[in-house]
């Protein structure tokens, strides 16, 4: 057992040194509701750092065994490709996507689905509210194959204070098995007199059709 734990860490730190190298950060990311798109769920998240250290405290020996820890862990890496991480203007977005499964679009066509959790945290000192959104999808050869743009997000137009963080689910489909999403937040400073609009850019993270 011990040296199935110490396969594990290594696994670990090597993954993390890759990331490194390449400029990233090992985010600990909570699992997708691979349901909550259906119903286009939102939630305001109380405390996002305490669901993080519960996962981490799967990860030691004692409190695990380690192929559970191996499962975790593969799950960290798989939501770290699919993933994207950005700060502007002290609004911080955390975008990660997970596969749903072929769906019927026609008597005799079908879809992939993807669903995708959005957070956005306010890490900054003023408020500001989340006005609009645009969204840009490409399929595995780079090509656009939808854009979205509209007011707010799923219906909503959160103000958000410092430290407020506004988490949604919603939903993409591809005909290809792998594609990517990239796009903007239309952010709105309603502490300052000028009302000063900005974007919160969104870096592209993957839609893969591999679980």
């Amino acid at each position: 057992m011990n040296k199935a734990i110490c396969t594990v860490y290594r696994a670990f730190f090597r993954y993390n040194r890759q990331l490194q190298a390449a400029g990233q950060n090992l985010e600990i990311r909570t699992p997708l509701d691979k349901e909550a798109y259906r119903t286009a769920s939102y939630a305001w998240i109380v405390n996002e750092s305490a669901s993080r250290q519960d996962l981490v405290e799967l990860l030691l020996p004692t409190m695990l065994e380690a192929f559970g820890a191996l499962r975790i862990l593969s799950e960290q890496m798989h939501m770290q490709d699919c993933s994207s991480d950005s700060v502007t203007a002290g609004i911080k977005i955390n975008v990660t996507s997970a596969y749903i499964g072929k769906v019927p679009v026609s008597t005799v066509a079908t879809k992939n689905l993807f669903t995708y959790r959005v957070r956005v945290t306010n890490v900054g000192d003023n408020k500001a509210k989340l006005m609009g959104r645009q969204w840009i999808i490409k399929d595995d050869k780079g090509k656009v194959v939808d854009q979205v743009a509209g007011p707010g997000v799923v219906g909503n137009t959160p103000l958000l204070k410092p430290y407020d963080c506004f988490q949604y689910y919603s939903s993409a489909m591809l005909d290809s098995m792998q594609g990517a999403m990239h796009g903007s937040f239309q952010m709105l400073r309603t502490d300052s007199a000028s009302q000063q609009e900005f974007d919160a850019n969104i870096p592209p993270f993957r839609l893969i059709a591999s679980r």
